[in-house]
């Protein structure tokens, strides 16, 4: 059976995970002129430091105080992507890589509660 899905976004880079270290990526990549969309399978950014309430890890150059909140770090990495332009998707799970017609990489194929979409990259 096949299936028809719709192409949400065509980008240069496809980046998966909401980590601290996934937004510093997409923020540097943008920084470097390429288009960047992060998908991440959480409802907020940060779950290296938020779910497992490494709270105390956080940088000092986010300026968030001596004692973070879960909230503080999740809005600062949103504002960060959001100064950037960076698009992004949360509770979206990535599902297969997608390929051309000649095997080459195409994008990605993600599911969420909107069902299934593709963000087509050169990249992942």
């Amino acid at each position: 059976m096949k299936i028809s899905v719709h192409i949400i976004r065509q980008v240069d880079l496809v980046i998966i995970g909401g980590s601290s270290a996934a937004v510093e990526t997409a923020l540097a990549l943008r920084q470097q002129g390429h288009s960047v969309f992060l998908v991440t399978p959480y409802t907020y950014f940060g779950e290296d430091y938020c779910a497992a309430l490494n709270l105390h890890e956080v940088p000092a150059s986010w300026q968030l105080g001596d004692n973070p909140r879960p909230a503080q770090v999740k809005l600062a990495l949103l504002k960060k992507l959001l100064a950037a332009d960076i698009d992004f998707l949360f509770q979206s799970y990535a599902i297969k890589l997608i390929y051309g017609a000649e095997e080459q990489f195409a994008g990605l194929l993600i599911g969420n509660r909107s069902g299934f979409q593709i963000i087509a990259a050169k990249a992942v």
